[in-house]
């Protein structure tokens, strides 16, 4: 390979080891970004001047976006509920549509037992936009949109409003029990359908929602990976 070509990625030497070429101004500017994240993460820079650099450098928000680990949305661990009464996980049998066409999990049931009730982002965001979930207006949900993905929590009373600035961890309103977990939907007498409290999450990429677009949630939220 000769030194002199251009676009040339690698140089060799004299023995056909590969030798780093030498680095361009913006891949050195890069460099020092990445010294300066990996120093910030260690909590060894000066976060104020960090973040005045994150705010002026792209290259900062991909490379944070891409370790920020999920936060649980509700307890210390996030649990998929798996029962009779239904599997909590993406693509699972949920019998049939009123079409009679084969239905599927669309999303992913996240266990919220316990007593309490709040619910908190599993990412950093803002939140686009909160309603019914179902045409019953009762079932709530808040969807937030991390800058990669917009996550809708179903089953949450909102306790906050389209525009909202959230981050990871913090509370975005309540865990609700439907109405349509404990009764017969035709005659409306109480009855054990055996369902647990949980949030169904649906992901789609981008801000703007559209649901044919729904993706697995656990690419995301990594749930026993």
């Amino acid at each position: 390979m000769s030194n002199n070509k251009k676009n040339t990625p690698y140089f060799t030497s004299q023995d056909k080891s590969l030798i780093a070429p030498p680095l361009s101004n913006d891949q050195a500017a890069v460099e020092e970004i990445v010294k300066a994240y990996r120093q910030h993460i260690g909590k060894t820079s000066d976060d104020v001047a960090f973040d005045s650099m994150q705010k002026a450098t792209p290259e900062l928000n991909i490379m944070e976006s891409e370790d920020n680990m999920p936060h649980s949305i509700h307890g210390d661990k996030m649990v998929i509920r798996m029962e009779k009464s239904g599997h909590g996980i993406h693509g699972s049998n949920r019998g049939k549509d009123k079409d009679g066409k084969k239905r599927l999990h669309a999303g992913l049931d996240i266990l919220t037992l316990g007593k309490d009730k709040s619910i908190n982002a599993a990412f950093s965001g803002t939140v686009t936009k909160t309603g019914y979930f179902y045409d019953d207006n009762k079932t709530q949900y808040v969807d937030v949109y991390d800058g990669n993905y917009t996550v809708r929590y179903a089953y949450v009373t909102p306790g906050v409003e389209k525009g909202d600035v959230i981050k990871a961890g913090d509370e975005i309103g309540l865990k609700m029990r439907p109405w349509s977990w404990d009764h017969n939907k035709k005659t409306g007498k109480r009855e054990d359908k055996g369902i647990s409290d949980h949030v169904h999450v649906e992901v789609v990429p981008g801000d703007i929602w559209d649901r044919d677009k729904r993706i697995d949630p656990n690419e995301i939220f990594r749930i026993g990976k």
